[in-house]
């Protein structure tokens, strides 16, 4: 049975429970004059260059589709229809599509979008392949083969009916879309669609099973009986995030045959350590090993963090118990590199899980039969220079072995002041992220950030009297100074100035009796001045000079937002010329607009696949931000290596989307970009992410006292170094630098 046999048969399940409340939603009715029956396709006169037609060479389902093709990238083409449902009910929407060459710069995208009372006008939820392009960072011509979008469960409300349609938005190419479908979400269905989440986590495995098992028709015809079971088995409650895979018992009963593969690859082998790259990701089902180590090197700053990683693969079809025994010499940070959801069924071993001493002082873990766990070691160097030799062993009921390390420290230390500014681009300030604080400076500190985004509503409200005078005296500064807090001295404050915008203007400026202040007005005009006055006149007070704080105008621009966005920047530029001004921007805006944006700021904060020579001209004479939108989908090493170019680019400072997010990063059902895991009440679980960022800061580090104390040396490598190389090279200049 393959993987997409496997998908029908789970898909059938959920037909057979639950009553589609779309109607043709396999496109297989049609009007006399072609045309989809029961949906409307919009608008009624397509314009030159965009067509909405069903295609019978294409589909999923029942060998028809809408085809919907735009030839300019401002088009907006799509199919719609009223449904019945009921008032305060939940429910859940699939579809499946297919994409060929899809450019989509200024956002949209193809989705299904779903709002109450029948209309369009707000969402209830939306979903589709727009949010995998946006993880792929908006490619140029991109295609995609025929895949089935899940929505989030949402609510009806007060709706008796639902606006319903599939869109092709601010797109270029062609969308191809078929088998939609909206049940109602029942016990029953909600049974079903775990069940088949589930299953499909089994069988991405199973997967791997057989492309391990080719030439082995004996495990081949294992699997084959493991399918079966796996199409007809249902959940039960799933293991405790902490612990990763396996998530079931069928689970750890499918992973074990993993053992007899490795046991016809490595006879007699139980037990099998190997060296792996602590953040590139791993896997649980290896085939092929290398041989054990016997001396891992390690060199890093004084009294900085260097990691390893070690494979733990258990060839045997029994769980094993590993008691490790660390160094006596050095303190070593154990952690399990384990597994959180990308998307249904897909898996990374992302999360970084400390194993602590139990009550008998031990440090133990489990190894499923079959499986590879991955230890992520981390070195903590001491605040001298030097090099120890030492070990890290481990034992089993009937077997035992170590590893020698050979760590060696620099002269070097990293300044109070990491030479590049770094912050999450959320603003975490009400969030749990405060409640947890000392888990929280931990953190931060772990991570060398120095500096911290205020949120433009919540954080440092203006307090108008009624004739329209501002109180500074009332104003609640206490936001301000818990971030100042939890930051090393020096650290730059980023704040949101986003006062021409409802709601937020009446949050920031108060109200004019009955009247709203229109932006630009003189009303308007004169409360922004007695604000921003109060708020750099707090910032002073609490000694941030005009080099520790920038006002940032507004998060990922739109092209028609620059008009106002100019205003703003001339009304701060009148209040005090010595304010700089920052924003960000990514592929919504064209080169011309960045451009345009460009000319009235003073920092630019491109995301960064906006580097390119082309977008460095627009920045020239600007100091140059970077961020990133990243989610779980992304290794640590490629966040890593990325800033190796920052440096050669002289970026100076990097955010990223997200510290800590209200989703939930363990799981898939609500997309989350946190870079840290939840789960733990004595720290922050760090992740593969928030790792690759804390070695990044000191890999640009490196590179800094390199230029300030061998300007000639680094001038020669400084374009040379590539991710190939920098392992390397690093090892060189940690050898220099004094």
């Amino acid at each position: 049975m393959n993987m997409r046999t496997f998908t029908v048969i789970c898909l059938i399940a959920v037909s057979l429970t639950a009553q589609n409340l779309i109607k043709n939603g396999n496109f297989a009715k049609r009007t006399a004059d072609g045309k989809p029956a029961d949906w409307v396709v919009w608008p009624s006169r397509m314009p030159e260059g965009a067509s909405v037609e069903l295609d019978t060479t294409m589909s999923a389902s029942a060998g028809c589709s809408v085809r919907i093709m735009q030839t300019q990238t401002d088009m907006y083409s799509r199919v719609e229809q009223i449904v019945p449902c009921k008032p305060h009910t939940d429910y859940i929407a699939f579809f499946k599509s297919m994409g060929k060459e899809i450019n989509s710069p200024h956002g949209g995208m193809v989705r299904m979008y779903i709002g109450p009372h029948g209309s369009l006008d707000r969402q209830l939820t939306s979903f589709g392949p727009a949010f995998d392009y946006y993880k792929l960072e908006r490619p140029a011509n991109w295609s995609y083969p025929w895949k089935r979008y899940e929505s989030k469960v949402f609510n009806s409300r007060d709706s008796k009916s639902f606006g319903v349609c599939l869109y092709l938005n601010n797109a270029s190419g062609i969308a191809w879309i078929d088998d939609v479908k909206i049940f109602e979400y029942t016990p029953e269905l909600r049974k079903e669609i775990e069940a088949g989440t589930g299953r499909r986590q089994l069988m991405i495995d199973l997967e791997q099973l057989r492309t391990n098992a080719q030439g082995w028709e004996d495990v081949l015809k294992k699997l084959d009986d493991f399918a079966a079971r796996i199409a007809k088995w249902y959940p039960e409650p799933r293991s405790a995030s902490l612990d990763g895979i396996p998530y079931y018992a069928l689970h750890k009963e499918l992973i074990a045959v993993n053992a007899e593969l490795l046991q016809k690859r490595y006879p007699g082998r139980g037990i099998i350590v190997t060296e792996a790259e602590p953040l590139h990701p791993g896997t649980h089902l290896k085939a092929e090993l290398p041989p054990t180590p016997e001396t891992i090197e390690v060199m890093g700053l004084c009294g900085e963090l260097e990691p390893f990683a070690l494979d733990f693969t258990n060839g045997k079809s029994v769980e094993v118990e590993f008691e490790l025994l660390p160094p006596e010499e050095l303190p070593l940070e154990l952690r399990l590199a384990t597994a959180v959801e990308l998307d249904e069924g897909k898996s990374v071993d992302d999360a970084l899980v400390l194993l602590r001493p139990d009550e008998k002082g031990q440090i133990r873990f489990r190894v499923p039969g079959g499986m590879t766990r991955q230890l992520y070691c981390v070195v903590h160097l001491p605040n001298q220079a030097g090099t120890v030799s030492t070990q890290l062993a481990w034992k089993t009921g009937d077997d035992s072995g170590n590893v020698k390390l050979l760590v060696t420290t620099s002269h070097a230390s990293m300044p109070e002041m990491a030479p590049i500014h770094s912050f999450g681009y959320l603003c975490h300030n009400h969030g749990s992220f405060w409640r947890k604080d000392e888990a929280s400076k931990a953190i931060l500190q772990r991570m060398h950030q120095n500096a911290e985004m205020i949120s433009h509503v919540t954080s440092l409200r203006g307090v108008f009297d009624d004739a329209g005078v501002i109180q500074p005296d009332k104003m609640n500064w206490s936001e301000v100074d818990r971030a100042l807090a939890f930051l090393p001295p020096g650290s730059l404050l980023v704040f949101n100035v986003l006062l021409t915008h409802n709601p937020y203007m009446t949050l920031f400026l108060g109200k004019n009796g009955e009247q709203e202040i229109a932006p630009f007005s003189p009303e308007w005009e004169s409360r922004v001045t007695q604000y921003l006055k109060a708020v750099i006149a707090g910032f002073k007070e609490r000694g941030l000079g005009y080099d520790r704080f920038v006002f940032c105008l507004k998060d990922e621009p739109t092209p028609r937002e620059l008009v106002n966005m100019e205003k703003m920047a001339a009304v701060i530029r009148k209040i005090d010329p010595q304010v700089r001004i920052y924003n960000n921007c990514n592929s919504v805006l064209s080169l011309e607009e960045i451009r345009k944006l460009a000319s009235f700021v003073d920092i630019i904060s491109p995301h960064r696949n906006q580097l390119a020579p082309d977008y460095l001209d627009a920045y020239k004479g600007k100091e140059i931000w970077c961020y990133w939108v990243q989610n779980k989908s992304v290794p640590g090493y490629q966040i890593r290596d990325f800033f190796l170019e920052l440096k050669q680019k002289d970026v100076r400072a990097f955010s990223y989307w997200c510290m800590a997010d209200n989703g939930n990063p363990w799981y898939s059902a609500k997309q989350s970009y946190s870079i840290l895991f939840p789960g733990d009440d004595r720290e922050w679980i760090p992740s593969k992410r928030s790792e690759g960022i804390r070695e990044s800061i000191e890999n640009y580090t490196l590179l800094t006292l390199l230029e300030q104390q061998a300007p000639d040396y680094y001038q020669r490598i400084k374009n040379t170094i590539t991710p190939d190389n920098w392992k390397n090279l690093r090892r060189e200049i940690l050898r220099r630098l004094k």
